[in-house]
């Protein structure tokens, strides 16, 4: 019975869109805790004959590898790969740091909704001056009234990167926002030393100077126009933009999708309008200067979060791990930059007006508007010449026949 019930909820599990992490941490599972040496790309209905062979091969522990199948399965995984950014202050070593979070983390801990424990020993690397741990978590239903624990609302795994030299915590794995806030006010608490201060963009773009235009959409336009091509990457395509304007009388926010957005009339009106870009996804490329061969270019589908803590979320692709945390810090890096350059306004507005200045008469209601005024001026003037005059005015400058 138990065995079908892992049938249907496997086969229910493999039709969602991250199935192919449950895969791999399936995958992960079997090589390290049973030593099933897995070779070539299996399908998921391969793993599945794979799981219950291995539960017919041991009757006796049939019951424990069918519960950590299940958890596998009912884990929350994220969509792409998700990276949050922290600021550190602390003058802890590598090692200090290491052995610290070893300690505290000796055991389940219980901190607010939440139970972490480590997966495996943190690793240090003395070179790159960092240290990283796995933490399973497990977030709990806390009952308002009584304060008790009642249900398990989710549970799966979180990756910490302490990078010490560029003084900065990245976590990977998981986009839950709610999660990393509190293990990383979990970590500060249990360890003396070491302070952290969540990367918060809208907050840090209010001390840019005051502009027309809204200054979060001036930053994300001054990433896409200039501090991206400055490490190396190409933009190939704007692909998603989404919009927030709180005193807008009725629409006060707006995703827009499609491919080339700043090239539409509709995306050029909420920009002139004062709009502020919260959320942006872009396609970015550039050949990587470690390997000769162009095949090997990193293509990255990005998209970046300004909403809350800053969010940079990779689509899901087959890159090495260490090689996307890279590029993650890159671009924490490139914006960082942005938001600490006294002339990133000044920039970005020139560049807002390079780029978009032969695209701001396409919005379909300055059309209207603008062929209602010539129809207004035709029907009040009567001399032929300046209606004529007029007349090509509209039709050179606006293509308004």
């Amino acid at each position: 019975m138990q065995i079908e019930q892992l049938q249907q909820l496997y086969t229910q599990k493999m039709k969602e869109r991250n199935h192919s992490k449950r895969l791999n941490a399936i995958d992960e599972y079997l090589s390290s805790q049973h030593d099933l040496d897995i070779t070539g790309n299996l399908t998921s209905q391969q793993y599945l004959l794979q799981i219950i062979q291995l539960i017919n091969d041991n009757p006796e522990n049939g019951e424990e590898i069918i519960s950590d199948i299940l958890l596998i399965l009912n884990d929350r995984y994220s969509l792409g790969e998700p990276y949050l950014f922290t600021q550190l202050t602390t003058d802890l070593t590598v090692s200090e740091l290491h052995e610290l979070l070893t300690e505290v983390f000796n055991g389940t801990k219980s901190y607010d909704s939440f139970d972490f424990e480590i997966l495996e020993t943190p690793v240090a690397d003395e070179i790159g001056q960092n240290v990283k741990i796995r933490i399973r978590y497990t977030d709990w239903y806390i009952n308002n009234f009584t304060q008790e624990r009642e249900r398990e609302l989710s549970s799966g795994t979180i990756e910490m990167s302490y990078l010490l030299k560029e003084k900065i915590c990245i976590s990977s794995k998981s986009g839950y926002n709610k999660l990393y806030s509190k293990l990383v006010e979990f970590i500060e608490e249990n360890i003396e030393g070491l302070n952290s201060k969540h990367v918060y963009i809208q907050n840090k773009a209010k001390s840019f100077k005051d502009s027309e235009f809204s200054k979060l959409t001036l930053l994300a336009l001054h990433l896409i126009y200039k501090k991206f091509s400055e490490i190396g990457f190409k933009v190939q395509s704007v692909s998603s933009i989404t919009f927030n304007n709180e005193k807008a009388p009725f629409v006060k926010n707006a995703k827009l999708g499609g491919s080339n957005l700043f090239k539409d009339g509709d995306v050029i009106e909420r920009i002139y309008r004062g709009d502020k870009i919260t959320k942006f996804s872009v396609s970015l490329y550039k050949l990587n200067k470690q390997v000769e061969n162009a095949d090997n270019a990193i293509v990255v589908n990005l998209t970046v979060d300004f909403k809350s803590i800053l969010k940079l979320t990779f689509a899901d692709n087959d890159m090495d791990e260490s090689l996307l945390l890279q590029v993650a810090v890159d671009i924490y890096q490139a914006i960082n930059a942005s938001i600490t350059n006294i002339n990133t306004i000044n920039e970005a507005e020139i560049l807002l007006k390079e780029n978009l200045q032969n695209v701001t008469t396409s919005g379909v209601l300055l059309t209207k508007f603008l062929s209602t005024v010539k129809e207004d001026l035709n029907a009040l003037i009567e001399d032929a010449d300046t209606l004529g005059i007029i007349t090509r005015y509209f039709d050179d400058k606006y293509d308004i026949k």
